[in-house]
């Protein structure tokens, strides 16, 4: 638990000025946590780095999250659903010049899982774009959520919420983790800082949140890992941090950007 603490305290103090300052530096890392999340999936699916199909991913990974102000200075076109059309493609050319040794099981789990984390880390880069409120809304959100549903379901859980997939996980916990994740949406609105009702937002953003966690457990016990990494002693990797957000951006850019 001390290290899990000490580990949260020095990534809260690396994060935050990161997302205070925005623009490029705040794209640049959702580009490194993209990297990094893409080193996990091929530590825990086992698959070669130094590989034609490996080296490709990870430069689809920089291109996809990358700003699009990007591609207007090098002045060319930027057509990034063409990019993942042209990968797809790429990868079920691998699994012929590979002699599947990269079969095409290992290639459709590649490729759901680019689009998995760049749709996610792209999304968190655009949601900060729009300004910094409405960024740390459902940041805060997501994290009273997890606070909630970890001190609820540990105090009260007695319910199993899905035991095939994440065993510690309790109904009650759930509950918990959409009330304390109703909080922080009413002290926004209360406080002014937001001007339009959060109510349903925020029981759908913490709903999203704990759904994004049963995702990332469910992936880690089909591949058997306890964690997807090791980088954040305590914590595990930057998917078991980041799980959660990484479901959550997309769904709040879309409603807010198209349904507000």
């Amino acid at each position: 638990m001390k290290q899990r603490v000490i580990t949260t305290i020095i990534a809260i103090c690396i994060f935050m000025p990161i997302v205070f300052s925005g623009g490029t530096i705040f794209h640049i890392f959702m580009i490194v946590l993209g990297i990094i999340a893409l080193f996990e999936f091929f530590q825990m699916k086992k698959l070669q780095i130094p590989s034609s199909y490996g080296i490709l991913s990870f430069l689809v990974v920089i291109f996809l999250i990358a700003p699009y102000d990007f591609y207007e200075r090098l002045s060319i076109p930027c057509y990034k659903e063409f990019l993942f059309i042209l990968f797809a493609l790429c990868l079920l050319a691998c699994t012929v010049t590979t002699k599947n040794i990269f079969e095409f099981d290992s290639a459709g789990a590649l490729l759901l899982f680019v689009l998995y984390i760049t749709l996610g880390f792209s999304c968190m880069a655009l949601v900060r774009e729009l300004g910094l409120i409405l960024f740390l809304y459902p940041l805060f959100t997501v994290w009273a959520t997890d606070t909630g549903a970890y001190l609820i379901g540990r105090k009260l859980g007695k319910k199993k919420l899905w035991p095939q997939i994440s065993p510690n996980k309790t109904v009650e916990g759930f509950i918990g983790g959409i009330a304390f994740g109703l909080l922080i949406g009413v002290l926004f609105y209360k406080l002014h800082w937001i001007s339009f009702s959060t109510i349903w937002l925020s029981v759908l953003i913490s709903i999203t949140a704990q759904f994004g966690d049963l995702v990332q457990s469910a992936f880690k016990r089909h591949y058997g890992v306890k964690d997807s990494g090791s980088i954040l002693p305590g914590h595990g990797g930057i998917l078991d941090r980041f799980d959660s957000l990484i479901y959550v951006m997309p769904i709040f850019y879309f409603i807010f950007t198209y349904l507000q």
